[in-house]
């Protein structure tokens, strides 16, 4: 589990199918392309993205908002930058969505 810290709250990434459903409608861009193409360097835009709709208050099963995801994944990337930020997303989404990452 990867979490991390806003303003003195916790919060954490979690990644299901339905996260990386609603993910793909929103960047547009299915998660395996995103994470194939550029050498798994996405857009800052969709980054963003990846973090807003992968937010939980630590502790709950309850997904912050849109919105509210994304404001918390503006300042945590103003504080600990992009490269941080994708590396979390990415081993986020091997632990909770392993089926992405397996060989046929």
């Amino acid at each position: 589990m990867m979490t991390f810290e806003v303003e003195g709250k916790e919060y954490e990434l979690k990644y299901n199918v339905k996260r990386t459903d609603i993910i793909e409608t929103v960047t547009k861009t299915p998660v395996m392309l995103n994470l194939t193409k550029n050498d798994g360097v996405m857009s800052r835009v969709d980054l963003v993205n990846y973090i807003a709709y992968g937010t939980k208050e630590s502790g709950t099963e309850v997904f912050v908002n849109p919105k509210q995801g994304r404001e918390l994944a503006e300042k945590l990337m103003e504080s600990e930058g992009y490269s941080k930020c994708l590396g979390m997303v990415l081993a986020t989404l091997q632990e909770d969505c392993g089926f992405f990452f397996r060989d046929a």
